[in-house]
């Protein structure tokens, strides 16, 4: 449902989802109690962010990987399990691409690595130094 830019600056100007509800019915809208609460509260957003949203663009993102320290972990060469990104199973891979500068992946800022796999011979590119990691059964 569309609603003209004078719907939308009334809706604004409401104190109240109560209020809110006054307008929509003034509009021919219906509107629930529990959808003017919600779009009140959506209305009300002042463009700050609140401490979640902050987390997350900061690197928070509610995951517990660390960021890279200051050069990178695996060098080209290395042989390694990774987290296989579709499976989600570990598989045995050889790195063969270290990327010079720390980019962003899931809000944290780490090395990315090129990585082939050792059984399939599959490419797997721009892959995060968290998914990576050393064990004893790759050889």
């Amino acid at each position: 449902m569309e609603f003209s830019k004078e719907v939308i600056e009334k809706a604004k100007q409401a104190k109240t989802a109560d209020e809110l509800i006054k307008i929509a019915k003034a509009e021919n809208i219906e509107l629930s109690a529990e959808q003017a609460e919600n779009v009140y509260k959506e209305l009300q957003k002042s463009g700050e962010l609140s401490d979640e949203e902050l987390d997350n663009v900061s690197g928070g993102c509610g995951r517990d990987y660390e960021p890279s320290g200051d050069t990178p972990k695996f060098c080209v060469g290395d042989r390694l399990a990774m987290v296989h990104p579709v499976i989600g199973r570990h598989i045995a891979v050889r790195i063969t691409y270290v990327s010079s500068e720390k980019s962003c992946m899931n809000g944290v800022n780490v090395f990315t690595y090129n990585t082939e796999s050792l059984g399939t011979k599959d490419i797997f590119t721009n892959v995060a130094e968290y998914d990576l990691g050393r064990a004893e059964w790759v050889d």
